[in-house]
């Protein structure tokens, strides 16, 4: 009797602790998928480097301006500037890749966000550049030209800001594109899609894009665009 007695506490004892290690395991669980979203939402495009380069090639952040070379470290607030033949490629780990062609000047805004509710930003001042973004979620990426704001989540395409206004063409996936002033009517692109964007922010009729016009754009970016 003394014996059953002694082994019920024990197997009350037993099952308690293996109640608590079973909710230490599911909060050790909740943690490991609560962390990452706060962690991406901070670090969404946090290592983002220069993958290859051609011609002069300057970044210009806080401290100053100098001229970049493969390796270097492209965060938040910098701004990359090509020359007459100046070209690169910045890889963001496997989440997003930007080629940028000669004669322009990009705004790396916000590739870091301090919550999941702010955008990645990036403002093509002027130029071209093309990118392949994969985000996940509700996650939005926009690049602002100063005639356009093109909103996607995970897709392939190119922008060129020109004198007379913005060009949109779409690769891969989806783009929504309106002017940056919130002239209507707004336009989807799918791929194969282009748009022309007015100085005023008045987009224009969405077109498929002849392969003459795409592989002048694509000449212009080079690597994996060509």
């Amino acid at each position: 009797m003394f014996y059953f007695r002694m082994l019920r506490p024990m197997r009350d004892r037993t099952a308690v602790a293996g109640l608590v290690k079973g909710l230490v395991c599911a909060l050790v669980l909740i943690a490991a998928f609560a962390r990452p979203n706060s962690i991406m939402a901070a670090e969404d495009f946090s290592d983002c480097r220069i993958e290859v380069l051609d011609g002069r090639v300057r970044l210009k952040n806080e401290d100053g301006t100098r001229v970049a070379k493969v390796g270097d470290t492209v965060a938040n607030a910098d701004t990359v500037v090509t020359g007459p033949s100046g070209r690169l490629r910045i890889k963001c780990g496997d989440r997003a890749s930007f080629t940028i062609g000669a004669y322009s000047q990009i705004v790396f805004e916000k590739l870091t966000r301090a919550s999941s509710n702010e955008k990645l930003v990036v403002r093509v001042a002027r130029g071209i550049a093309g990118f392949i973004v994969y985000l996940l979620g509700s996650d939005r990426f926009e690049v602002h030209t100063p005639s356009a704001v093109a909103t996607v989540r995970s897709t392939e395409w190119t922008i060129d800001a020109r004198r007379k206004g913005t060009a949109v063409f779409v690769r891969k996936g989806v783009v929504d594109v309106s002017g940056s002033r919130g002239a209507s009517p707004r336009a989807q692109l799918q791929a194969g899609d282009g748009v022309d964007v007015g100085l005023d922010g008045a987009v224009g009729t969405v077109k498929t894009w002849g392969q003459k016009r795409i592989d002048r754009m694509n000449a212009r970016l080079g690597y994996d665009w060509e």
